[in-house]
C-alpha cells in the first residue's frame, strides 16, 4: 500500500512490474482532490484518459504506461493498494 500527493497541475508515473515478474493489478482510491489517469502506449501516445471517482475505488489490470495527473485546484491524495 502507497499513498500519493499531487499538487495542482502535477502528475506521477504508476510504476509498471519489473522486469520479468508477473504484473500485479491495483486499486486507486482517491482520498481528496480531483484527478485523472492517463494510459499510454509504449510509444508515448495517450490511449485513455478516465476520471478517478472520489470516495470510490478505481481497480486496474497489470502492466504499465499510466500517469496519475491531479486536474484540480488543491492537492490531490491517492491510496494504491497492489497485490
Amino acid at each position: 500500500m502507497s499513498t500519493l500527493t499531487l499538487e495542482p497541475n502535477g502528475f506521477a508515473a504508476l510504476p509498471a512490474p519489473a522486469g520479468d515478474a508477473p504484473a500485479p493489478g491495483s486499486v486507486l482510491r482517491l482520498v481528496a482532490g480531483s484527478a485523472h489517469l492517463v494510459s499510454t502506449s509504449p510509444d508515448g501516445r495517450m490511449r485513455a484518459l478516465r476520471e478517478v471517482p472520489a470516495g470510490r475505488t478505481l481497480a486496474l489490470g497489470s502492466g504499465g504506461g499510466r500517469w496519475l495527473v491531479n486536474t484540480g485546484p488543491e492537492a490531490a491524495v491517492v491510496v494504491r493498494v497492489s497485490g
